[in-house]
């Protein structure tokens, strides 16, 4: 399996933090959250602040400094930036998408298809030839190989969850 460079205690710790991305979502009106991130306009601009939200909440306290509130904060603001730069947080940073981040990023794109081809027999192949064309935009060509083949040795029964 591909590791990404990271330890296997990283690769846990990431997997554990990954729960809390959308946390944020705990300081947003239910009625944005209810339109979801595609509603455009000042809507859009309040949910994505859940990602802000999430972030400050693993940044502050005294256990701030501690692996996994690391990876939270990161995984909190960062999930819904693309490899490409587009997505949130919208503003430029010279920092690159944490690894975490992208991890998680990836994940959720793995997820949106599989749920998509639900109930197609070929569902898993649908999933990694959907995720090719997010190669270069969404995530990066790293993490889809990493994706494809952990994929590759996904049992195909599990497709439907």
């Amino acid at each position: 399996m591909p590791t990404c460079g990271l330890t296997l205690e990283e690769a846990q710790l990431i997997g554990r933090a990954a729960a809390y991305c959308d946390v944020g979502l705990l300081g947003i009106p239910d009625n944005i959250i209810e339109m979801g991130q595609d509603q455009g306009g000042s809507g859009q601009e309040v949910y994505f602040r859940h990602t802000a939200l999430g972030h400050a909440l693993f940044t502050t306290g005294p256990s701030s400094s501690r692996p996994l509130a690391r990876y939270a904060a990161e995984i909190a603001y960062w999930h819904h930036k693309n490899f490409d730069g587009t997505g949130y947080p919208t503003e430029e940073s010279a920092a690159p998408i944490p690894l975490s981040a992208q991890i998680v990023r990836t994940a959720i794109r793995c997820m949106g298809y599989m749920d998509y081809f639900r109930g197609y027999p070929d569902c898993l192949d649908r999933t990694v030839r959907s995720l090719a064309t997010d190669v270069g935009r969404f995530i990066s060509p790293d993490l889809y190989q990493a994706a494809r083949i952990a994929l590759d040795n996904f049992p195909p029964d599990q497709c439907s969850f």
